[in-house]
């Protein structure tokens, strides 16, 4: 769930499953976890600061290609995603 502007808690970011928060912590740019397709067991958590880090979105690829096939990834975008 991210609520962009819309809200008066602007500028959050949560990502639940099973009733409960799994994202530990948020940063700037795109959150994103990855479930083991079998179990859903967390097998990545990681933020990518797209606008303030030159290399976030070549980082955030490679640790895509590493997810086994059927994974299930969710992602969601705090403060700045450009």
């Amino acid at each position: 769930m991210s609520t962009g502007f819309v809200s008066h808690e602007a500028n959050s970011a949560r990502i639940i499953l099973n009733d409960k928060d799994i994202l530990e912590k948020v940063g700037r740019g795109f959150n994103i976890i990855a479930l083991a397709g079998k179990n859903h067991e967390i097998i990545h958590y990681q933020s990518y600061d797209t606008y303030g880090k030159d290399d976030a979105s070549t980082q955030m690829i490679e640790d895509f290609n590493t997810f086994p096939i059927g994974s299930v990834v969710i992602a969601t975008v705090f403060d700045e995603g450009s």
